[in-house]
């Protein structure tokens, strides 16, 4: 036997008629306008190395600088005779203790921060730049300790090593962020 055939719904034919009317597929995702962004110039190579510095060198000094005489504020604070506080820091300050960890941890992330900087700047040579950043941030480093080093040289060479693998860690993020802008 066959079914007899149902009455056609008035809704479905209202619509039928008003996709029909205006000739647009009712499937088809609205239209829009989309404009192509012009992609930012490249930025000055010594604008962002200067920057990049700052951040990297002058930051991480600065608040070492903080940290440090927050530290003597402490030690004179709980006791410690004013006239050992400075050696009572560089005690403090021996490879592997807490603090030296806090400032190397510090640094390596003020490292990365300048590296990002320096690459969202130049927007072009991207490691060229961060090479040259984390070079001249050891050259800065070394000058503003005055040239004494004051740890082995295994230690030095690693603690370079670790500041300039963060330079390079931000300029990997900054090349990134700058593919997608």
């Amino acid at each position: 036997m066959s079914e007899p055939m149902s009455e056609p719904n008035p809704a479905d034919a209202s619509r039928q008629n008003s996709a029909d009317a205006s000739g647009a597929n009712p499937f088809a995702p609205p239209s829009t306008q989309v404009t192509d962004r012009d992609l930012p110039e490249p930025g000055s190579p010594f604008k962002a190395l200067l920057l990049g510095l700052l951040w990297s060198v002058g930051a991480a000094n600065a608040l070492g600088l903080l940290i440090g005489m927050g530290w003597a504020v402490f030690l004179i604070v709980s006791g410690t005779p004013s006239a050992s506080v400075q050696v009572q820091i560089a005690a403090d300050l021996q490879p592997g203790s807490p603090l030296f960890l806090l400032l190397m941890l510090m640094g390596c992330g003020f490292s990365i921060l300048g590296g990002y900087v320096c690459t969202r700047i130049a927007r072009h040579h991207e490691y060229r730049l961060g090479i040259l950043m984390a070079l001249l941030g050891e050259a800065c480093g070394w000058l503003l300790s005055g040239g004494e080093i004051g740890m082995s040289a295994g230690l030095f060479a690693l603690v370079s090593l670790a500041s300039a693998a963060s330079v390079l860690l931000g300029v990997y993020f900054a090349r990134a962020a700058n593919r997608l802008s």
